[in-house]
């Protein structure tokens, strides 16, 4: 049992997907579908891109570590604070703040995975969850 003293639950928190996320979990048989990042040359800032669907910017909700408020946000991925999606990092945040847990909300296919749900294919759907969840749990 840690000894450290806990003062809070976290029950409204965004994980920032990485970039690597859908090339490292999602079935070879579906990498030609897995989003993608890319900067966008007209604000110099990167987005998801569902296919040629641009869906939001890669730190829309990465806010920890940055210095400015809502609605400012990192205009890049380079930009976010690691502990937005590196486990061990967040750990480590959580502890250092007295945050005894967290509830965890993705980034990019919806609060409770709705975009995933709205792909063509149930099964290329099914595998996009499956794959965020996996990240998630390691």
């Amino acid at each position: 049992m840690n000894s450290k003293t806990y003062t809070f639950i976290d029950c409204d928190s965004h994980i920032t997907e990485p970039h690597d996320l859908w090339k490292r979990y999602l079935p070879r048989s579906f990498q030609s579908y897995a989003p993608t990042t890319a900067l966008d040359p007209s604000n110099d800032r990167e987005y998801w891109y569902f296919g040629s669907e641009k869906v939001t910017g890669v730190a829309a909700f990465s806010w920890a570590g940055w210095p400015e408020s809502f609605p400012h946000t990192p205009p890049t991925f380079k930009d976010i604070a690691p502990a937005c999606y590196e486990a061990k990092l967040r750990l480590q945040w959580m502890d250092d703040h007295g945050c005894q847990a967290q509830v965890l909300f993705p980034n990019l296919i919806g609060t409770a995975g709705e975009r995933c749900l709205k792909v063509p294919d149930a099964q290329l759907g099914l595998a996009l969850l499956q794959a965020y969840n996996t990240y998630v749990a390691e």
